[in-house]
């Protein structure tokens, strides 16, 4: 009788991680959508609609990009406050000090979504 127990624990376990696997797949998926909102609106001109760049700013799909080289806290202070030129010879990026956090937030997330689809971890 024990076991029924153990089956029913890991069922309704089961279950409770099936919901909070819909709802972490749901809140990314808000966050994709927002991320990829705000970047066509603010960072497209420069980046490209696909983060290929421009002649006014740099890819985004790049090797360089990478958390282990520019994290996300970096990453997103780069989009609140600014950046001086240093690895491409586009001039400086502005500050996007428009974006709310939640903003800033979801295009960091975006952008990381994009390079992981290209196979850069």
């Amino acid at each position: 009788m024990r076991w029924l127990g153990w089956v029913i624990t890991s069922l309704v376990l089961s279950g409770c991680e099936t919901v909070a696997s819909q709802r972490d797949n749901t809140r990314d998926n808000e966050l994709l959508t927002l991320g990829r909102s705000v970047f066509l609106t603010y960072c497209a001109a420069c980046h490209g609609t696909q983060l290929e760049g421009t002649d006014s700013g740099p890819p985004l799909i790049w090797n360089l990009y990478v958390p282990r080289h520019h994290s996300d806290r970096q990453f997103k202070k780069a989009i609140q406050e600014g950046v001086p030129q240093h690895h491409w010879s586009f001039g400086p990026m502005p500050a996007q000090r428009q974006l709310t956090e939640m903003e800033a937030d979801a295009v960091v997330f975006y952008v990381r979504s994009t390079l992981r689809q290209h196979g850069i971890r």
